[in-house]
């Protein structure tokens, strides 16, 4: 499990690759965006691009493992590039490759942005036995949400409480409108322009809880 970090949001994509088949899975790539130009860029994609490339691993998937409201997928971007198959439905559905390989991956569903993926992927797959990986184990060991010990409930109590007290994703309004989309951009206009709608006035202003 190699990791991209996106200083822009700091996201964090994946390219998950099995040493011995040399195959792989692109997860959650990150679109570049400049939110005071309204323009995309590839940078942070084309660098797993190049990663892939130079160590001669097999895209077999490229996954977004939901619709992230931080982030702009460049799943589409890797996909015309690489041709595998793209899964940008919701976390616990399934993603089958027919064909030669006729493999199928499954995504369980975890907290999101809990530090851990676990995937698996189903007997008959030369992948079979994936095991359960941590993008970041001593994050998860530290974690104050997900631990040994912790209850659904005071998971979902702890979640509420501290999420009341955030603003919106930086992002939201921009991403979702995009990653809802499986990372397409919005067609273009007569004029050949694709736009994004912000509304107005639909979400309270953020004020920072009192202690």
């Amino acid at each position: 499990m190699t990791g991209f970090f996106h200083e822009g949001t700091s996201s964090i994509a994946h390219v998950c690759a099995d040493p011995e088949t040399r195959c792989c899975a692109v997860i959650d790539p990150v679109l570049d965006f400049d939110r005071n130009a309204r323009a995309t860029s590839t940078e942070c994609a084309d660098r797993m691009l190049g990663f892939v490339r130079e160590r001669a691993l097999e895209v077999e998937w490229i996954l977004d493992t939901h619709p992230h409201a931080d982030h702009l997928s460049a799943a589409p971007h890797l996909k015309e590039r690489l041709g595998p198959p793209l899964q940008s439905e919701p976390v616990s559905s399934r993603c089958s490759v027919s064909g030669r390989r006729s493999t199928t991956c499954r995504i369980f569903p975890l907290a999101v942005h809990s530090g851990t993926v676990c995937s698996r992927v189903a007997s008959g797959s030369r992948w079979a036995g994936w095991r359960r990986r941590s993008c970041s184990r001593r994050a998860a060991r530290h974690s104050i949400h997900v631990h040994d010990g912790v209850t659904e409930a005071e998971f979902l109590r702890r979640r509420r409480k501290r999420d009341v007290g955030l603003p919106l994703p930086a992002l939201m309004l921009e991403a979702l409108q995009v990653n809802m989309r499986g990372g397409r951009l919005p067609e273009p206009e007569a004029n050949g322009v694709s736009y994004l709608k912000i509304p107005l006035n639909r979400f309270p202003p953020w004020r920072k809880p009192a202690d």
